[in-house]
């Protein structure tokens, strides 16, 4: 059961998920998540549009999910993830707690922080010339005057990367 789909009482909630994301990517493999009276409909449209996917690579995802390998993969992956969260945080609260203000300490796969200083433009160009590519905060919002920062990225990283990486936004010109 999906944390929090047995507690909905709307029966028009749909779930969508893809193992690329948490497993690997070249798998492909997407689910959908739907009340029983949507199944048949949704697996005819599914079969109208674009047929279905390859029958082996279900069959040894299938097999690997119910052997309970996928459970055991994604709580290895929570820790690792957790682990590097953790490291990042520590790094830019000792090295640069005032310049950056960590938005949110939640879960995922980004952290995201504002610049206390403001110049997200300037700063990003001087990253960029570093070899850092930061995702600035300011285009994702409609408001007339956005927070100015980054979202930093730490899931693919060794914990040497992160703190190679926190080393270049320390020597960023703020």
């Amino acid at each position: 059961m999906i944390r929090g789909y047995g507690l909905n009482t709307d029966t028009h909630l749909l779930y969508l998920g893809t193992f690329s994301k948490v497993m690997f990517p070249s798998l492909r493999l997407a689910y959908l998540v739907v009340p029983s009276s949507l199944v048949d409909p949704l697996c005819r449209l599914r079969s109208l549009m674009d047929g279905h996917s390859a029958q082996l690579m279900q069959a040894v995802t299938a097999e690997f999910i119910c052997s309970g390998h996928l459970q055991a993969h994604l709580r290895l992956m929570r820790r690792l993830y957790a682990s590097r969260r953790n490291l990042l945080l520590d790094e830019i609260q000792y090295r640069l707690g005032e310049k950056l203000q960590i938005m949110s300490r939640g879960n995922g796969l980004q952290l995201a922080v504002t610049l206390t200083g403001g110049e997200e433009e300037k700063l990003t160009q001087q990253a960029r010339a570093d070899g850092l590519l930061l995702p600035r905060l300011s285009p994702l919002y409609a408001s007339a005057s956005p927070p100015q920062g980054w979202l930093l990225g730490f899931s693919a990283l060794t914990r040497a990367e992160i703190i190679h990486a926190v080393d270049k936004l320390a020597r960023l010109r703020y």
